[in-house]
C-alpha cells in the first residue's frame, strides 16, 4: 500500500545464555510506486546457519 512507505529499522536478534542479544540494527528507505493487491511472502531458511531469506512479490498494481 502506498502508506506503507517510509523508513523501516531491521534487526537482527541472537538468541544466547537465555535472552536475546542484537546482532544488528540497520535502517531501509520503503518507496511504494504503485497500488498492488497483498504479496506473497515466502520465508526459506537455509540451513544449518540459521540465515533467512525473504522473498516479496507481487503483480497487477
Amino acid at each position: 500500500r502506498p502508506s506503507d512507505e517510509g523508513t523501516y529499522e531491521c534487526v537482527v536478534l541472537k538468541y544466547e545464555k537465555d535472552a536475546f542479544k542484537r546482532e544488528h540494527l540497520a535502517e531501509v528507505m520503503l518507496s511504494v510506486k504503485a497500488d498492488f493487491p497483498t504479496p506473497s511472502i515466502t520465508d526459506f531458511e537455509i540451513p544449518p546457519s540459521n540465515i533467512r531469506r525473504i522473498i516479496c512479490s507481487t503483480s497487477g498494481g
